[in-house]
């Protein structure tokens, strides 16, 4: 992992997170330092030196940003930006780097217990979103490296949305893990939990193999095959992170322009991890049953999943009603 131009005992931290073997923590940790770095250099502060309140006015800043459409961050987004500056100081202060550790009084924002809030997408919306991703392929020229990419896009958006799995994991799909005979997809780990195989809706799984036959061959562009299903732009190396958020932010930014009718999409904002809740909620609105649906995100347990997805208490106390034997 890059750990780009951070300060230098950041990029340490991270490097020591790495070498624990906690990967996704240092990607994460990675991140919300970067941004806690370009804080402290617009403030023309050096992070070494800084006092309790300096930390304090960084929290107050994550209060006030804003996205593009106005958006503030989420609770739990703060919360893990400074949760990640509260552990480097820590990490520095008890290797003496530091004389005293200026995060260790700082508290962070408190996210609400119950429901998680997310944004989702309803079925309309995620039909809009896909059929502006097929209206972006049809417009490029066939076998071209656009075309390829655009296909890739569709396919990877469709199978997100209907196996609700997460980032890393649709990322780490490799194309052994694709029955298109049967309609299942293969999980290996998920999260540090062993996966399964999982269903897959057939108009998803049509145009992942698609994808996988016409375009997957000339992203490759005669390089060495390394199995990832979703490629960069060319080459054998599995599509990035970052990579998989820019292409949904600019879908979903044509979707909004093609489809103003859809007057609810423009206040949301729609992350791939919001494409696993979708799969969520779209299920359990259509009638699948909870127990099923937290088989299928690989929740250990049922009150993870009610938390995760944004499901009504009131369809939760019809689900109780229907499913209890003493209801």
């Amino acid at each position: 992992m890059e750990t780009g131009t951070m300060h230098e005992s950041m990029d340490k931290f991270i490097k020591s997170l790495e070498l624990e073997g906690q990967i996704s923590t240092a990607k994460g940790y990675q991140f919300s330092l970067s941004k806690y770095d370009g804080f402290c250099r617009m403030k023309g502060i050096d992070p070494l030196r800084v006092t309790t309140e300096t930390v304090r006015l960084f929290a107050s800043y994550l209060s006030e940003v804003r996205s593009s459409k106005g958006i503030p961050l989420a609770t739990s987004t703060q919360a893990t930006r400074l949760s990640a500056v509260k552990a480097w100081y820590e990490w520095m202060a008890k290797r003496r780097m530091i004389l005293a550790d200026p995060a260790k009084g700082i508290e962070l924002p408190k996210v609400p217990k119950g429901v998680t809030l997310k944004d989702y997408l309803s079925l309309q919306e995620a039909t809009a979103l896909l059929q502006t991703q097929a209206a972006r392929m049809e417009r490029s020229k066939p076998n071209t490296l656009t075309w390829a990419r655009e296909c890739r896009n569709l396919a990877l958006i469709a199978i997100a949305l209907a196996t609700g799995k997460r980032r890393s994991s649709i990322r780490n799909l490799k194309v052994s893990d694709m029955d298109f005979r049967r309609n299942e997809v293969r999980v290996e780990k998920e999260k540090g939990k062993s996966g399964a195989v999982f269903p897959c809706a057939r108009w998803a799984m049509a145009l992942a193999k698609e994808y996988v036959e016409k375009a997957r061959p000339i992203l490759l562009r005669g390089a060495a095959d390394s199995g990832w299903l979703f490629l960069a732009w060319r080459g054998s190396r599995k599509i990035g992170s970052e990579r998989f958020s820019g292409i949904l932010e600019s879908l979903v930014a044509e979707t909004i322009e093609a489809n103003p009718d859809l007057e609810e999409l423009p206040t949301k904002n729609i992350t791939p991890h919001s494409l696993r809740v979708s799969f969520a909620t779209l299920l359990f609105q259509n009638g699948c049953n909870i127990r099923s649906i937290n088989e299928l995100m690989l929740h250990e347990k049922l009150s993870t999943t009610a938390r995760y997805t944004p499901i009504p208490l009131e369809d939760l106390r019809r689900a109780c009603r229907m499913a209890h034997p003493r209801a």
